[in-house]
């Protein structure tokens, strides 16, 4: 069987704006209409891949709920310390939800570690409690993380073009995590280049990230009529999301990595949890995503076919972010039903 995956480019100079503004819907309508037009051309490089199906590659597994440690770990990092202000537990309870079961298959030592767009840094917190006595690295476009996390954690942090950063230091880690972060990349293949030559050899990279492109759904059959077929609408930015350049599934994840010369791959997810933060399981997923699509057409559709016949693909900027505000917070809206896809988490070292 045929799968698709997508990879979209825009130009740099725009790529900043596009991720402020991933659903074509900058105050700026040239950049709307640049976004389009590279939808529409061959700046969007399709990958068929064929596949067998009934031959998964992702280890479905169901993980144990976390234990005291990683709770007290967080404790007497934050209590009595000025991040207890800033670092609440509810904040705790998410990052452990988010991110426990992925570092319990994160069970090897490593002594030089390099977090790739660690954003706000809950992500270090684990990566300094599997490896307390390793030097930790930090690096993102831009600096929205405490300072004080930083230095409680002991963690060096630059900010950097991350491209450039990974060009200056080859050959410098023996592990490197990121955490929704490829699938920003406009140019993936030249970033899993990058991140490979930045590891030693037999290092190790681990990432979470989103299965954009998975097969089965209604949204992968909406992606192939508007990537492949170009039936490309301004309105449809929200389910488009050019924000997540890297439109992915598992065996197009697989081949690229093999690609960058990676081998010993492995691809997890949490079968009790397939969608972040939602208590889904892999069975029930397919049936849960295709009826929150069909509800999405019942009654969001109707209000973006008559903007889209009024406008067309020039839509008033405040019009269109009325509209993206009036529904942003449904479980139907656009932008949900994009996200509303499996996560996973996949390790792989680099060839000695």
């Amino acid at each position: 069987m045929k799968i698709y995956s997508y990879r979209i480019n825009v130009d740099e100079k725009i790529q900043k704006n596009v991720q402020l503004n991933p659903f074509i819907n900058s105050k700026e309508k040239s950049i709307n209409t640049e976004i389009i037009n590279a939808l529409k051309s061959d700046k969007v490089k399709i990958n068929e891949l064929n596949v067998d199906i009934n031959k998964p590659i992702i280890s479905w597994e169901i993980f144990s709920s976390p234990n005291n440690d990683i709770y007290n770990f967080f404790q007497d990092k934050i209590s009595n310390t000025i991040l207890s202000k800033d670092i609440s537990k509810k904040n705790i309870h998410e990052a452990i939800l988010r991110f426990n079961w992925k570092f319990e298959k994160i069970n090897f030592n490593k002594k030089k570690i390099l977090s790739l767009g660690c954003g706000d840094g809950m992500e270090l917190f684990f990566l300094r409690y599997k490896f307390p006595d390793s030097k930790i690295y930090a690096v993102d476009w831009e600096r929205n993380i405490n300072s004080n996390l930083l230095k409680i954690l002991n963690v060096e942090y630059e900010e950097s073009n991350i491209y450039e950063y990974l060009k200056n230091n080859e050959n410098n880690f023996d592990f490197i995590y990121s955490s929704y972060f490829l699938e920003h990349s406009y140019d993936v293949d030249l970033l899993f280049t990058l991140i490979n030559k930045s590891l030693v050899s037999d290092g190790i990279l681990a990432s979470n990230l989103p299965l954009i492109s998975y097969y089965g759904t209604s949204y992968y059959n909406f992606l192939k009529k508007a990537l492949i077929d170009k039936k490309i609408s301004q309105i449809d930015g929200g389910l488009i999301d050019v924000g997540h350049a890297w439109k992915t599934n598992e065996y197009d994840l697989y081949k690229t990595l093999e690609s960058s010369d990676f081998n010993e791959i492995n691809i997890y997810g949490n079968a009790n949890s397939v969608v972040p933060h939602k208590q889904i399981r892999i069975n029930e997923y397919i049936k849960s995503a295709n009826f929150k699509f069909k509800l999405n057409n019942l009654f969001i559709k109707p209000f973006k076919l008559f903007i889209d016949k009024i406008y067309g693909n020039k839509i008033n900027y405040w019009i269109l972010r009325l509209f993206i505000r009036s529904i942003r917070s449904w479980a139907i809206a656009d932008g949900q039903i994009a996200n509303y896809v499996p996560e996973v988490l996949f390790t792989a070292k680099k060839n000695g």
